[in-house]
């Protein structure tokens, strides 16, 4: 290593002894000069061969040095170092002990042709040593040119400061002699320097200045090699436009000079570039041309380098065994010129993302091992971070998760280290394909967050290509996440992206994607169940209930407003084959015959289709809306079609569709629930309004009654709840009914019954709260004649009676605590023995039960055997008070008064404003019950063509006040009562995750935590 950079006497050469000048021998020495300056190197030899037989003639030892010398330095800079190494030793053996710029100069041409081989630690030995030899010499060009080998060793040891310093002395030493071209090779080489290191700008204004000079000076074939040098830059920046401007430029330049190896490297870096840009066609042509001339003129680095790249364009084109083969023939040739030389490495390491291609795993690792080794030992920084990330995904294929993880965590901070941002977001990338592959929710979760940063950048840098595979790729790890909307919305973006690039492959993979998505949806919305049938007289059924379409018109838009669709229908259309009559009972931004040949349309589908739900996201593309695109109001907005089935046979249709004209895609994560919910309900009210007509409808009718009508709700809690009913209901468990008087659980414990596979057998209710304790027992069990007083005969107990069919024990909790032994032993043994008798009788029969009051805490108190409550209570379903389900008592209200005005002959226009106020602000103690009274008695006080008004209210059946008794809720009670209901439902969509919550109420943490403790919010709430 050198000690004294600048010298001891800061290189004032004019005070040190001058060294002996080396003079020319003849014409041949000259000629052969004047070709080394021009780059035609082996012209130059020539000469110099020539030059070397004259002088064997009369041999002087500093002569024959010198030729030597130069043929060595010809063979060095055409890359054929084995050749130089044989003439340099030739010069060594003629070099005089006593000539100290003889063996600097040789020490200097050593360290090159070591250097070029991969021995940096021995070339920077060797370039000390010439560094120690001539910087006492006057001959400031050769001190300029050990200091620059200098700085390339040091810069390909990864010691960049002392590298940069060498560029600046030898800068200095040219400038010191007013060697402008000295000055402008410098240049380059620190350009060369910050573009190994990554460092672009920088390199392009070491360019930009060089080439000032090479114009200035008029160096033509410099300023070629400067140009193609900026062209690089820009490649490597993926600048491609930039790139190939330059490249064109050196092209022309060296064409113009008639240098063919220049003229070779510009044709070669602009068939790269095309390459890169896909232009296939170019590449090869321009590719093949530089191969052939390489091949005529003998080069053979660019011979190898020839064979790299079109190695890379079958890569890019998809002929993976066609490249290895390339790259074979390249790797030999490069070997030739240097063992560890810069083309050795780049080779390797194309020939391991290839075999990881191939799934070659093995190959994978041992070559790429090779390629690490010599990256390193050559100083390409710029090929460590790709062989690292293939070693790291090869190990991710074979399973060794800790070693992946290992190399490819290096390879991106390898990347960011090398200023490589774009490869180190691919190496995020391709990482977070191997997570998506690995699967589980902690692996996902990492994987979303590395690709929105790869996202982001792929963004600003504009690499459609790349934002492309990013967005597909989180479209994959939002549909493993269940995150349905944010997969359709990267969906979207992939497919515009896939379009604007004409890229077909990728259009498929996004179009499977889709599919795989909307089948997945679809078959979480599937509505097959098992129930009783419908028949095609739908006319005769609702005639009987006018007021259904007014219910589902309520019902349609309110599932439509929380999913975000714009259009929609409920259709009908009966089971059975042939013609089917078609009823549109609701719709909301269509028309009608439009809603009833899109139920045409979806009735031609193959049987087997049309009991299938279907999700279509990409109307213009999916060819099965080909016959329907004309009549779709939502243009090609999403559109999904869900079948209302019984025994596996549809016999309605809920259709929606998002409108295409707003640009936004609907909100596909919150429908399966919902949709499914209301398709329930809605299937629910149809089956209990519709009556067969035929001599056995009235008989039919009573059997199932009349109450499914009076199930009108659109609060969500209570669809969930009829949902969870209408599951139920199909199998045998005992279901548990709480909730306040007039809620509603005999209506639900009915619908149960008529939903399930007993409904053709009887549906018993009993009040336990209406008979005394004495009786109850003789009535569910029945009694023999004589076993009390006043047993005349046999009579055949309730649960008897209801033999194959169900029992429903309201106000269950009333019961003693006898009777309740005697129940709980009947539902372990499924047998009865009537009161007297001896005997036990088997009775198939499901039990209902219903509360008001809290049966839990009637078993602490001991009033409710503990074992008997949690063998009833295998299927709890509490059904929330009016006062809770505020949307719905507009609803209902409306609802009855429709019947009663109908039914009283009256006509009443509706409810004013101010006594919707007052019926939503009460706090409804008789629940649905207490309002249906109301409403009738304000039907008889309402005046005709009038409406309701608050005066014609009265909450009191005894008192003549009219609202003057009502016991109402203030408005800071009821706002206070909104906002934990808000909050309440918020915290429980999200998991009870405050931070989610608080995102989605629009309030900051520390206020949604001061709401939760103020308003006594509790996960039981």
């Amino acid at each position: 290593m050198p000690d004294d950079r600048q010298g001891k006497d800061n290189f004032e050469y004019e005070k040190k002894k001058s060294q002996p000048k080396y003079k020319t021998i003849g014409s041949e020495e000259e000629l052969g000069d004047m070709h080394f300056s021009t780059e035609n190197y082996s012209v130059a030899i020539e000469y110099y061969e020539k030059a070397l037989q004259k002088i064997h003639l009369a041999p002087q030892p500093a002569e024959l040095l010198r030729i030597y010398r130069k043929i060595s330095d010809c063979y060095v800079q055409k890359g054929l170092f084995r050749e130089a190494a044989t003439f340099l030793q030739s010069a060594e053996s003629h070099c005089e002990e006593d000539d100290s710029f003889g063996k600097g100069t040789l020490a200097c041409l050593r360290g090159i042709i070591l250097r070029e081989n991969g021995a940096i630690e021995k070339a920077l030995h060797e370039a000390c040593t010439a560094y120690r030899l001539l910087r006492t010499s006057d001959d400031h060009r050769e001190v300029g040119r050990v200091q620059r080998l200098i700085a390339t060793c040091y810069a390909r040891l990864g010691r960049k400061d002392e590298a940069e310093q060498y560029f600046l002395d030898a800068l200095s030493s040219y400038r010191r002699i007013d060697d402008a071209m000295g000055e402008s090779y410098v240049l380059n080489s620190l350009g060369l320097f910050h573009k190994d290191a990554c460092r672009f700008a920088r390199a392009n204004h070491f360019f930009a200045r060089a080439l000032e000079l090479c114009e200035k000076l008029g160096l033509t074939q410099h300023r070629v090699r400067v140009t193609l040098n900026l062209g690089i830059t820009y490649l490597k920046s993926r600048n491609f436009a930039q790139a190939i401007g330059e490249f064109s430029k050196a092209r022309k330049m060296s064409l113009g000079s008639g240098d063919d190896q220049l003229y070779i490297r510009s044709t070669l870096m602009l068939g790269l570039a095309q390459a890169r840009k896909s232009e296939f066609p170019a590449a090869e042509k321009l590719l093949l041309e530089a191969r052939v001339i390489a091949e005529r003129r003998g080069y053979v680095r660019e011979i190898a380098l020839a064979d790299e790249y079109l190695g890379d364009l079958m890569v890019a084109r998809g002929d993976l065994d066609g490249a290895l083969e390339n790259y074979s023939t390249s790797l030999a040739r490069a070997k030739k010129m240097s063992l560890e030389g810069d083309i050795v490495a780049e080779v390797l390491r194309r020939e391991t993302e290839v075999f990881l291609m191939q799934r070659k795993l093995e190959e994978v690792l041992s070559v790429g091992a090779k390629a690490l080794d010599i990256a390193r030992k050559s100083g390409e920084i710029y090929e460590i971070g790709f062989v690292e990330r293939s070693i790291g995904l090869a190990h991710a294929l074979l399973g060794n998760e800790p070693e992946a993880e290992k190399y490819i965590a290096s390879s991106v901070k390898t990347f960011r280290e090398a200023n490589n941002p774009y490869e180190a977001n691919r190496a995020s990338l391709m990482f977070c394909e191997h997570l998506l592959g690995k699967g589980g929710d902690l692996g996902l979760l990492r994987a979303r967050k590395l690709m929105n940063g790869a996202l982001a950048f792929f963004e600003q840098s504009e690499e459609y290509r790349d934002m492309a595979e990013s967005h597909l790729l989180m479209a994959r790890i939002e549909r493993e996440l269940k995150n349905r909307d944010d997969c359709l919305l990267h969906m979207y973006e992939a497919q515009r992206l896939a379009e604007d690039l004409r890229d077909r492959n990728l259009i498929r993979r996004v179009r499977r994607l889709r599919r795989g998505m909307e089948d997945e949806v679809a078959l979480t919305l599937s509505a097959a169940k098992e129930g009783a049938g419908v028949t095609s007289e739908l006319s005769h059924s609702f005639a009987r209930n006018p007021h259904l379409v007014t219910v589902l018109d309520y019902l349609l838009g309110d599932l439509m407003s929380k999913i975000t669709f714009g259009h929609g229908f409920v259709s009908l259309f009966g089971a059975g084959n042939g013609n089917r009559k078609i009823t549109v009972l609701a719709r909301r931004g269509m028309t009608d015959p439009v809603s009833r040949q899109l139920t045409e349309w979806f009735l031609a589908r193959d049987e087997a289709e049309v009991s299938e739900s279907a999700l279509l996201t990409d109307v213009l593309h999916d060819r099965r809306s080909m016959g329907i695109r004309d009549l779709l109001p939502g243009r090609e907005g999403p559109l999904y079609f869900h079948p209302l089935c019984r025994d596996g046979e549809p016999f309605g249709l809920l259709f929606f569709q998002a409108d295409g004209a707003s640009g936004v895609p609907p909100r596909l994560g919150q429908v399966p629930d919902t949709v499914a919910t209301y398709a329930g309900f809605i299937d629910f009210l149809v089956q209990g309004s519709v009556v067969p007509a035929g001599p056995d409808a009235q008989e039919k009718d009573s059997k199932r009654g009349d109450d499914f009508r009076h199930f009108i709700t659109r609060n969500e809690r209570m669809l969930k709840i009829l949902y969870l009913a209408e599951k139920v209901a199909h199998s045998d468990s005992s279901v548990l009914l709480m909730g306040e008087t007039g809620t509603g659980k005999g209506l639900v414990a009915q619908a149960i019954h008529n939903l399930s596979p007993r409904r053709e057998r009887k549906f018993v209710h009993v009040n336990c709260a209406a008979l005394p304790e004495s009786i109850l027992e003789s009535e569910l069990f029945g009694h023999v004649k004589g076993s009390f007083t006043g047993a005349i005969c046999d009579k055949k107990g309730l649960l008897a009676e209801a033999d194959g069919g169900t029992i429903f024990l309201d106000e269950i909790g009333r019961t003693s605590l006898v009777l309740q032994g005697k129940l709980l032993q009947f539902l372990d043994t499924r047998k009865v023995r009537p009161v007297g008798s001896n005997e036990m009788m088997p009775v198939n029969v499901r039990l209902l039960f219903a509360s008001k009051c809290d049966l839990l805490t009637m078993c602490r108190s001991g009033e409710m055997l503990e074992d008997f409550y949690y063998r009833i209570n295998d299927f709890p379903i509490t059904i929330p008070p009016l006062r809770e389900r505020i949307e719905d008592i507009h609803l209902l209200a409306e609802y009855f008064l429709k019947v009663y005005t109908g039914g009283m002959g009256r006509r009443v226009r509706g409810f004013s404003d101010e006594a919707l106020s007052l019926l939503a602000g009460y706090e409804w103690p008789g629940n649905v019950r207490e309002l249906e009274k109301i409403v009738k008695r304000a039907v008889i006080l309402a005046e005709d063509d009038g409406v309701v008004t608050p005066d014609v209210i009265n909450f009191d059946e005894t008192g003549g006040g009219g609202a003057a008794n009502i016991h109402r809720l203030s408005l800071p009670v009821r706002i206070k009562d909104l906002e934990k209901r808000i909050i309440s439902e918020s915290l429980i969509r999200n998991g009870w995750n405050r931070s989610l919550a608080s995102n989605e109420l629009g309030v900051s943490y520390p206020t949604l935590l001061k709401k939760i403790r103020d308003l006594c919010i509790t996960e039981r709430d």
